[in-house]
């Protein structure tokens, strides 16, 4: 089995702890898997309470509990895209998620996508500004196509060209040439 790893572990005050997984849809082994890191995290802190989150970034829905007849783990579960983007538009650093968050169709999602942009686009800093575009293409292709993200950052004024030299490009190549592999079954006969 591989090692998996935490995608947040964070001491939000003395012996408390807080565990955060970001996913883009949740497999069906999710609720175990977060049973594995509840019980990996408490032997290594086995004085700290902990409180699991799990944050679904695009489709799927998963439960927000593990339950066999000797082990019940109840954990938290947020869907972005039933979240509101005002409240991430209204704030730079939040900006990218928006285009994750409640939108009624496609077209709703790219002009999402486009605020983000704007918002982030009247940042100072030049360094920061261009991660969070980065950041706001790559989350944007969980549910958009190369082309229409970019026809969206034109739209905006971005200088910003989504391809494969760039971070987001590579994520969203990677993950559309994955969807279009054949899915190998790894059970023995």
């Amino acid at each position: 089995a591989a090692t998996q790893y935490v995608d947040l572990l964070v001491e939000v005050s003395p012996r408390r702890l807080v565990q955060v997984e970001f996913v883009r849809a949740p497999s069906k082994n999710m609720a175990l898997r977060m049973l594995e890191y509840y019980g990996r995290i408490m032997g290594a802190y086995p004085k700290c309470d902990l409180t699991q989150h799990v944050v679904v970034l695009g489709r799927g829905k998963m439960p927000s509990r593990f339950t066999t007849p000797k082990v019940t783990l109840d954990f938290e579960v947020t869907y972005l895209r039933d979240e509101d983007p005002e409240g991430y538009l209204a704030r730079p650093s939040l900006a990218p998620l928006a285009v994750l968050a409640h939108a009624g169709d496609r077209r709703e999602r790219v002009r999402l996508l486009q605020r983000a942009l704007e918002v982030v686009a009247a940042l100072d800093d030049p360094g920061y500004r261009d991660d969070q575009v980065d950041v706001a293409m790559t989350l944007a292709g969980i549910y958009l196509n190369p082309t229409t993200i970019n026809a969206a950052t034109r739209e905006v004024g971005m200088p910003f060209i989504l391809d494969e030299d760039t971070v987001a490009g590579r994520i969203i190549a990677a993950e559309a040439e994955a969807l279009h592999q054949p899915q190998r079954d790894h059970r023995r006969a």
